[in-house]
């Protein structure tokens, strides 16, 4: 098996930028709402978009009810449910 070229990885990073600069704004403000101290609300939301990227990867931007999804594993992360 080879390693993933350059511009792969390239193309990886371009496409998690895009998942990010999308859902990141809305899930910081769903977060925030919890009114959690601004370290551990970042530590949620960077955990969350990580994760997902790890379980979706690329084609993320393609699955159904994703901000739902977000928020489920925001959830597992430490975001009260009922905050939301």
């Amino acid at each position: 098996m080879e390693p993933p070229s350059a511009e792969t990885s390239t193309l990886d990073h371009q496409a998690f930028m895009a998942f990010y600069d999308l859902y990141a704004p809305k899930l910081w403000g769903l977060i925030l709402g919890a009114n959690l101290p601004v370290p551990q609300a970042e530590a949620i939301l960077l955990s969350t978009l990580t994760k997902a990227w790890q379980q979706f990867g690329p084609h993320i931007l393609k699955q159904k009810y994703l901000l739902t999804q977000l928020l489920s594993i925001a959830c597992r992360e430490g975001l009260p449910v009922e905050c939301l």
